[in-house]
């Protein structure tokens, strides 16, 4: 899962606390979760988090898990983040 979510942030282009807000996480929660897979402490992930990461990264929950499936397409990640960013814009306006 690391890898997944490793790509999916570059792919994004977006820094891990602006990913953080717009899932509705606290800051530097989107890195200790990558911490934690790496040193293989990952027990404790709340599904609610992942499915939280998966809607604004605009990937299925079960690829993300477990690498079910077929990896999105870039530009479907892209056009997720971008939902996101101005769904936050939106509310705050």
């Amino acid at each position: 899962m690391r890898e997944r979510l490793t790509w999916l942030r570059d792919v994004s282009g977006t820094k891990m606390r602006t990913l953080d807000r717009f899932a509705g996480r606290r800051d530097n929660h989107f890195s200790t979760i990558l911490t934690r897979l790496e040193e293989r402490q990952a027990t404790d992930i709340e599904v609610g988090t992942l499915e939280a990461y998966a809607r604004v990264l605009g990937v299925r929950f079960g690829w993300l898990l477990d690498g079910d499936g077929e990896p999105p397409a870039e530009e479907t990640v892209r056009a997720a983040v971008e939902a996101a960013r101005a769904a936050q814009a939106e509310a705050a306006a």
